[in-house]
């Protein structure tokens, strides 16, 4: 049973008790993937998360600070992911990146019953949160990953893309998930005031609940990897909110492990597409901290940007240094292929798609959905082309190790 978390005002009663299992994502049925057991990440891991100024501070940008009683488990840890819904129904997901005790002493002279509470700072769609239950208060304290970090800095693509999208925060600061979680919890408050009697109840309440942890997801996906690396079969359901929001971490995790040789994470669209209301792909659940992992193992990882015809987008193009998938990779990364653009033509849907390691049913599924016939003199065409590029067969796993060196 996972973990339930309520933010709620004191004068409201406790919420009950919910269950949320992570639904694997393959199964077509009412099969639940049930945790039993939530695991400490390695002590090195959280070392590298506690030491000081890991963020980048925003002075420029007004914090937002919710007040109002937040009740946490005692059992969170680092790597440990929540989802956040407000009462319009959006949800926000929240990465534990920090997580220490303190304690205060009750009374005015501090000499009453002490009692410790817990400080956490999660990242929520790049901006980084204190949440401190025993004060009640989410407030903005930066970035992550800092523009000045090693990682990032070797990638003027990556670097310009988190800036950008930090600017705009910086113009539009009403869309920073702490601007919205605190006017849920003014709204909450206002329903509270308004209601006629002490004793009525408010039916708003920001619900939090754990979904997953770094380390479950990732044996998640070791499991089961046909989600994140398949393509979309015709009869697959339509992905969950849970499932889109964690597609682009779990395509990174299953290349990681060696069962994808190439894949595609968006870095940005053009400001007429970006609406920050919904996060990119860099953005969403855990993919910054698997990027990091991803772009650091430099003897085995091949790292590309890729912009779009004429600007406007941006992604990075991840392939496996071993070829086929090198030659592959930089063959996306030439074009100039985005993982957010559908290809126009039954030729680099077809192209993309190989690249990228899809079922060849789940390609021809793809593009007949738009209309499109593949012909065969089409096919033997995109072959033509990726036997140029390499002769090797490509083979997966392409690491025997099936996880590379872990930084987080």
């Amino acid at each position: 049973m996972s973990a339930i978390v309520c933010l709620q005002l004191k004068s409201l009663p406790l919420c009950g008790k919910f269950v949320n299992h992570l639904r694997h994502p393959t199964c077509h049925s009412s099969q639940l993937l049930r945790r039993n057991t939530i695991q400490r990440l390695p002590s090195n891991q959280n070392q590298i998360l506690n030491c000081q100024s890991t963020h980048d501070n925003a002075s420029s940008t007004s914090t937002a600070t919710s007040v109002f009683p937040i009740t946490l488990p005692s059992h969170l840890f680092i790597g440990d992911l929540l989802r956040i819904t407000l009462p319009s129904g959006k949800d926000f997901y929240l990465e534990i990146m920090k997580c220490r005790p303190t304690t205060s002493n009750g009374g005015s002279g501090g000499g009453g019953d002490s009692s410790t509470s817990v400080v956490i700072e999660a990242l929520c769609e790049g901006e980084m949160l204190r949440m401190q239950p025993n004060t009640g208060t989410i407030e903005h304290v930066g970035y992550w990953p800092r523009l000045s970090d090693a990682w990032v800095k070797q990638f003027p693509t990556l670097q310009t893309a988190l800036k950008s999208l930090r600017q705009k925060y910086q113009e539009n600061p009403e869309t920073l998930p702490s601007s919205l979680l605190n006017l849920a919890a003014t709204a909450i408050t206002g329903s509270l005031l308004s209601a006629e009697g002490a004793e009525k109840e408010v039916e708003s309440t920001l619900h939090i609940q754990k979904v997953t942890s770094l380390s479950e997801f990732e044996t998640l996906i070791a499991s089961n990897p046909s989600f994140w690396c398949d393509g979309t079969a015709p009869n697959d359901p339509i992905p969950t909110s849970e499932q889109t929001a964690l597609l682009s971490a779990g395509e990174l995790f299953s290349f990681l492990q060696g069962l994808r040789g190439v894949l595609l994470v968006q870095l940005e669209m053009s400001v007429k597409t970006t609406d920050l209301r919904v996060p990119l792909p860099l953005l969403r659940p855990f993919v910054l901290r698997v990027l990091q992992r991803v772009v650091e193992n430099k003897k085995e990882v091949l790292v590309l940007p890729s912009t779009a015809p004429g600007g406007g987008a941006a992604s990075l193009v991840v392939a496996a240094k071993q070829q086929p998938y090198k030659a592959w990779g930089a063959r996306l990364a030439e074009i100039g292929v985005q993982a957010a653009l559908i290809a126009d033509s039954p030729y680099y849907k077809m192209l993309v798609g190989r690249i990228l390691g899809y079922k060849e049913e789940n390609i021809i599924h793809h593009i007949e959905s738009y209309g499109q016939k593949l012909e065969p003199r089409v096919a033997a065409a995109v072959k033509e082309e990726l036997d140029g590029l390499s002769s090797a067969p490509p083979r997966l796993p392409w690491t025997s190790k099936r996880k590379l060196k872990s930084n987080i």
